[in-house]
């Protein structure tokens, strides 16, 4: 039996062999060449080993079309990346786009897709479209679309709130925040803007500069730039938080990856769970969950009882050596809410029922070998 610490070298060689005695793999004609999936092979590739349906190296973004019947993925090594089209259905490569064709947001009625590349936002009325209005901004962080349509809220890296009217094009309204500063703090502690584009919650730097604590958890109307209700206690250890997709609930996070719920409707803490070895969390359509990411692996995560689901591979170990080389750190959930798109940032990217943690069939059609082969 061959040794596992030769199984890299073995299998460079195998190909480097198959490529030159396998005559066809397909048995077609050259121009009609294709691999085990059904995709066409490149020029002068007599076989594929694998299939290269749903793979995007150097993920950085997923986000399906407002029908759900197609997933956008942004990546690619260096500069410019690309906005990749796949097939929900089927995992099949439809077309490749540039990285600004890959939408922060989207409507609700699919009239606005926004977009952000080369420090410009593009606010287009489809994929394939021209963009409408084009706006010059650097340090873009997130782009969210009012739940009327009408508004595009933009927070950027150095904690400035813009709104722009969407069907003129015209800017509404911009305040600066004097949020915690990366030199202040290690990990730096993030905003977030409101699902509906409408609130921001933050830590101010001069909060976290006292000696007070709990710290201030802080809301702001991103239109008046005032504070829009009481703020709720966080640790010092406060990073990140996360909101339910109706507004309703807050998931305030910790650097030690505990985290605590609370509803914003009555400043009541819900639950509190503490820290585990995860990553990446994401809250499921339905607020009662989490997608939690551990290396290799996602689990689903219950915020009412504080247990793991089920867990499933997405990026698995490098056959024969045993090392993880992947994380698992891109989500996307479709239109219907049943189905969430997961991706790692070895490109892989695979479509579960988050329900049940199995696999959706796009994604039981793609291929590789296994150390047993």
């Amino acid at each position: 039996m061959l040794p596992t610490s030769r199984w890299p070298l073995f299998s460079v060689s195998l190909v480097l062999f198959l490529a030159q005695v396998v005559p066809n793999q397909s048995g077609l004609a050259d121009d009609k060449r294709v691999d085990a999936a059904g995709d066409p092979l490149p020029e002068s590739i007599r076989m594929r080993m694998g299939s290269t349906r749903l793979w995007h190296t150097y993920l950085s973004g997923l986000r399906f079309t407002p029908d759900g019947k197609q997933l956008l993925s942004l990546g690619g090594f260096g500069e410019p990346k690309q906005c990749m089209l796949w097939d929900v259905a089927t995992g099949k490569h439809l077309d490749t786009k540039p990285a600004s064709s890959f939408p922060l947001a989207i409507s609700s009625d699919s009239r606005w897709w926004v977009s952000y590349a080369d420090g410009k936002i593009h606010v287009a009325a489809g994929l394939a479209e021209k963009p409408i209005h084009t706006i010059s901004l650097d340090k873009v962080e997130s782009a969210t679309i009012t739940r009327d349509n009408k508004t595009l809220t933009v927070l950027t890296t150095d904690d400035w709130v813009y709104r722009w009217d969407l069907n003129t094009g015209n800017e509404l309204s911009r305040h600066q925040f004097a949020l915690v500063d990366p030199l202040t703090c290690a990990d730096e502690p993030l905003a977030r803007i409101s699902p509906d584009g409408t609130l921001l919650v933050g830590v101010l730097r001069r909060d976290w500069s006292t000696a007070k604590r709990p710290l201030p958890l802080r809301f702001w109307n991103v239109a008046t730039g005032k504070e829009a209700r009481p703020s709720l206690p966080a640790t010092d250890n406060y990073f990140d938080c996360r909101w339910t997709a109706d507004g309703g609930q807050l998931i305030v996070k910790t650097r030690y990856r505990s985290f605590v719920i609370w509803d914003l409707k009555t400043s009541e803490k819900l639950a509190a769970w503490p820290g585990s070895n995860n990553y990446n969390p994401v809250v499921t359509p339905d607020g009662r969950s989490e997608l939690i990411s551990s290396y290799e692996k996602v689990a689903i995560f219950d915020l009412a009882t504080g247990k793991y689901g089920w867990s499933q591979d997405v990026a698995p170990q490098v056959p024969g050596i045993g090392l993880k080389l992947a994380v698992v750190n891109r989500y996307a959930f479709s239109p219907d809410g049943k189905t969430a798109a997961v991706g790692s940032n070895c490109g892989r990217i695979v479509f579960i029922d988050w329900h049940t943690g199995k696999y959706v069939e796009a994604s039981t059609r793609q291929f590789r070998f296994y150390k047993e082969g």
